[in-house]
């Protein structure tokens, strides 16, 4: 049996993880329009000579999901394929069908069993040891692995106390066999009988949000579906909780002084990086595709004066606007690329400095590696933003440029390799749980649980 699964996106790979999960014999082949060898112009005439039946991998939750599964439909009307069915609920029913059964077999209770969401954001390392120090409390972990990657990685630990499956996200809320769902992605659909935690990927996304949108409209929207939130530093407790009195949610979410899990990983990987580096590089890794405009002469600019940049993209970002910006600097010697799944350990042990914008990395690299972060903002008002006072600019660990020249003189003022004391001191005061995050994090579930069990 062959199936078609229209698009190849993000939810056309975990329907294929999904199906194969199912029935390993079933053959699966991909439309997808993007890709002139794989679309359905190309494949149409085989499609209908063998009758193989064309699956759509939209849920159906998303507006504009939605409307994209209307425009597939009506290409699919119009190339005459009668065969197909919208197949995500479908296929994420039977998943966790199979997964409940599953998890009777192995014995595992309701009251026992803790789901972890899995992306394979920046290699999970946002979640750093939190699903094994859960083991370490008791847990039975099912691993909810929203992507193919996520699910190829997560399959591996399966034993009797774990199991992964494939599923994609927007249906997480049909598990209701498990006490309660740990998250660093948010969840907008949650099963009501599931208590869930919620852990923001990144250390600072209250004072990120204020940057980038004016205030904390857009993180409480997520936040408002969680049960607990893992907040890592004192401030984002302070903001947080002023945050849910102002929505009047202080009485529904609970929040855990959790620390940052992620700071374990990066540890570990500088640790296996055993070489001094000379810290002589400026990392640029702006939040936005459209940044790179902003930000083109300045760097071009500092190769001409000889400094070394490493440009980080992201790897969602549309290659043509990466090839614009990159391809003027590829003949210079002192600009490299970091184009890894994730920011190489290296890349911030070679950097004096990130430039940045409105990015989780202007707080990550400087915690990480004791050296600043450049905010680079055309509109110097933007970093004026805030909420009762509370700003994402801090002096202790960031300078700001808004002009080529700007920047060019806020770097010439760096030392290389130099690392700052007063953000040392920063880290230590500001962060809970400093290199046992994961550990405290599973403690304080294992406490909730013995309360609610």
């Amino acid at each position: 049996m062959r199936y078609f699964i229209y698009p190849k996106g993000g939810h056309g790979r975990t329907l294929a993880e999904m199906i194969k999960f199912l029935d390993h014999s079933v053959e699966i082949a991909f439309i997808d329009d993007y890709y002139a060898e794989i679309s359905l112009k190309a494949q149409k005439e085989e499609i209908l000579r063998s009758g193989d039946k064309v699956l759509l991998a939209l849920e159906q939750k998303n507006p504009y999901s939605r409307v994209v599964m209307q425009k597939l439909i009506a290409n699919l009307k119009e190339a005459k394929i009668a065969n197909y069915a919208k197949a995500v609920l479908w296929y994420s029913s039977k998943i966790v069908e199979f997964a409940g059964e599953k998890v009777l077999q192995k014995g595992w209770s309701k009251e026992n069993t803790l789901a972890v969401g899995v992306y394979n954001h920046a290699g999970e390392k946002h979640l750093g040891f939190v699903d094994e120090e859960l083991k370490k409390q008791s847990f039975n972990v099912l691993y909810l692995c929203s992507n193919d990657v996520a699910y190829q990685r997560y399959s591996k630990k399966d034993s009797n106390n774990s199991l992964a499956i494939p599923l994609v996200i927007e249906h997480f809320d049909l598990v209701d066999f498990v006490w309660g769902i740990y998250m660093t992605t948010p969840l907008n659909y949650k099963n009501p009988s599931v208590k869930y935690f919620y852990q923001p990927h990144g250390i600072a996304d209250f004072l990120e949000n204020i940057l980038r949108f004016g205030g904390v409209e857009e993180t409480m929207e997520i936040i408002r579906h969680a049960d607990y939130v893992v907040a890592p530093t004192k401030l984002e407790v302070e903001i947080l909780k002023k945050a849910l009195q102002e929505y009047c949610l202080e009485s529904k979410v609970r929040v855990l002084e959790g620390g940052y899990p992620a700071f374990e990983v990066v540890r570990e990987q500088m640790l296996e990086s055993k070489n001094e580096v000379l810290r002589d590089s400026l990392l640029v890794a702006v939040s936005d595709e459209e940044d790179l405009l902003a930000i083109k002469e300045g760097i071009a600019l500092l190769l001409e004066k000889g400094i070394k940049v490493i440009f980080r993209p992201r790897p969602y970002w549309n290659k043509t606007a990466v090839d614009n910006f990159q391809n003027d600097f590829l003949a210079y010697s002192n600009f490299s690329l970091d184009n890894a799944d994730k920011i190489q350990a290296s890349s911030y042990q070679k950097s004096f400095a990130v430039l940045t914008t409105a990015s989780s990395v202007g707080y990550t690299f400087p915690l990480t590696t004791f050296c600043p972060a450049i905010l680079y903002f055309k509109d110097r008002t933007k970093l004026d933003s805030n909420f009762y006072g509370y700003t994402y600019f801090n002096p202790i660990l960031h300078k700001k440029a808004s002009t080529p020249l700007e920047l060019l003189e806020v770097v010439s003022k760096l030392v290389c390799g130099q690392k700052s004391q007063a953000i040392m001191e920063y880290k230590n005061a500001q962060v809970f749980h400093l290199g046992s995050a994961s550990l405290e994090i599973a403690k304080s579930i294992k406490a909730i649980h013995k309360e609610d069990c």
